[in-house]
């Protein structure tokens, strides 16, 4: 079985018939662009990552109050958590 993504499978199925030629490079075009927003979600999740790290590590110092460096654990968790969730979804779907 091939490693390409079912979306680049297709295009290269399509491709063979004339009239489909549109829809294998338009399926190329959205393959690319997914894997382009998949490197981004993957970049920014590891740098909310980090930034939860930092924090967790005695990072309160670093804002006003307690309240505030709860909130913010909380957003930046809840930000990456969900970026993961998605990365591993796209990524299953890739194979």
């Amino acid at each position: 079985m091939t490693n390409k993504p079912k979306a680049l499978r297709l295009a290269d199925e399509l491709e063979s018939d004339g009239i489909a030629m549109h829809a294998a490079a338009e399926l190329r075009s959205l393959a690319a662009q997914r894997d382009e927003l998949l490197d981004a979600l993957k970049d920014t999740t590891a740098h909310l990552v980090a930034a939860v790290t930092l924090l967790v590590r005695g990072g309160e110092q670093a804002v006003a109050d307690d309240q505030m460096f709860s909130q913010m654990l909380a957003d930046y968790t809840k930000s990456f958590k969900r970026g993961m969730a998605v990365i591993w979804a796209a990524m299953e779907k890739n194979t």
